[in-house]
C-alpha cells in the first residue's frame, strides 16, 4: 500500500453535532459575528451548547500531541487542548481575524499557558501555513458555514495530518433537528451501511418494525421512494430521541478512533458533502479494523 493510500487507511473523521431541538436556541445561541466581543462568544450559553469538556473527553487526546484548532477564536477549545496536550504537546491556533489573536494572546499571558502558538490565516482557501506542518489532531469548530467549498478545503488540508494515526475532528452545532431526503446523498450505501452493521447495531437497532420491513424486502438496484421517505422519518425520530446521545457518547469513549465517515448522524449533510468531493475513499469503512 502506499505511503498516502496508508495515510488514508488512518485518517479519522469525527462529525460531532449537536441536534438543538427548542426555538430557545437561537437566542440562547448566536454564531460568531465578526466585532463581535469576546465576552459575548465565550458567554454561558455558548460553552453550554458547545459543550466543550464533553468534545474533549470524546477526543480522548493524550500528552505530547500536536493539536490544530483552526478557527480558535476566542479560545473556546484552545486553552482545552492546550491542558490536554501539556506541555509536551503543542497547539497551534489559527484565526483569520487579528484582534482575536490578540486577545488569545493576552488570555495566554494571564494564565501562565506556554504551549499555544498563534497564527494568522487568510480567509479564502486553504493557507499556505496549514500545508508546511503536519498536526497528530486537528479540530474544525463552527467553521463549515464559514468555508466557501469545505470539501476542497479538507481534501487539499488532509495530507497534513501525520500519517500512523491523524485524526480530524469537526464540530458543527446543527439548529434544525431535522433533515430530508437530499442530505441522505446515496441511499444505496446507506441501506448497505446498515445491512453491515446488523440489527443491534447503535442506529440500525432503533430502526421500526416498518422499516426493517421494507429493508428486507428491498432488492432493487435503486433504492425506492417509499423506502427512502420511511428512513428520512425514521432518523428523524431517532436522532431526535434524548436516549440516544447518552448511548453515543458511550460508544465514542469505546472507540477513540471513530474514524467511520457516515456514522454520526447517518450520512449527515456534512459526510455527504466532503464524500461527493474526494475527501473520503470511495468505499471507506470504519477504518478501526483492519488499518
Amino acid at each position: 500500500m502506499s505511503a498516502s493510500g496508508k495515510r488514508w487507511m488512518v485518517f479519522g473523521l469525527v462529525v460531532l453535532a449537536v441536534v438543538l431541538i427548542s426555538p430557545m436556541v437561537f437566542e440562547c445561541f448566536r454564531p460568531r459575528i465578526p466585532g463581535q466581543s469576546p465576552e459575548v462568544q465565550l458567554s454561558a450559553e455558548r460553552i453550554k451548547f458547545m459543550a466543550p469538556d464533553r468534545v474533549l473527553q470524546a477526543m480522548n487526546l493524550r500528552p505530547g500531541l500536536t493539536v490544530l484548532d483552526i478557527g480558535a477564536g476566542t479560545g473556546l477549545f484552545t486553552f482545552r487542548l492546550a491542558q490536554a496536550v501539556g506541555d509536551a504537546g503543542r497547539v497551534f491556533a489559527t484565526d483569520t481575524g487579528s484582534s482575536v489573536l490578540r486577545y488569545l494572546r493576552r488570555q495566554s499571558r494571564r494564565a501562565n499557558i506556554t504551549n499555544v502558538e498563534l497564527v494568522l490565516v487568510r480567509e479564502k482557501g486553504l493557507d499556505p501555513f496549514y500545508t508546511q506542518h503536519t498536526f497528530d489532531v486537528i479540530l474544525a469548530s463552527e467553521v463549515m458555514p464559514l468555508i466557501a467549498e469545505p470539501g476542497v478545503f479538507f481534501q487539499q488540508l488532509r495530507p497534513s495530518l501525520k500519517a500512523g494515526g491523524g485524526r480530524l475532528w469537526i464540530v458543527t452545532l446543527r439548529l434544525d433537528s431535522d433533515f430530508d431526503a437530499d442530505e441522505f446523498g446515496d441511499f444505496r450505501a446507506v441501506l448497505d451501511f446498515l445491512r453491515s452493521e446488523g440489527a443491534s447495531s447503535l442506529l440500525a437497532g432503533r430502526l421500526s418494525p416498518r422499516v426493517r420491513e421494507a429493508l428486507a424486502a428491498e432488492r432493487g438496484a435503486s433504492v425506492s421512494e417509499p423506502l427512502r421517505t420511511l428512513l428520512v422519518e425514521d432518523f428523524n425520530r431517532i436522532l431526535n430521541a434524548p436516549a440516544l446521545w447518552p448511548e453515543l457518547q458511550r460508544w465514542l469513549a469505546s472507540h477513540p478512533s471513530f474514524l467511520n465517515a457516515r456514522e454520526g448522524q447517518l450520512r449527515q449533510h456534512l459526510g455527504n458533502e466532503l464524500a461527493k468531493a474526494g475527501v473520503f475513499a470511495p468505499g471507506a469503512r470504519d477504518l478501526d479494523d483492519g488499518a
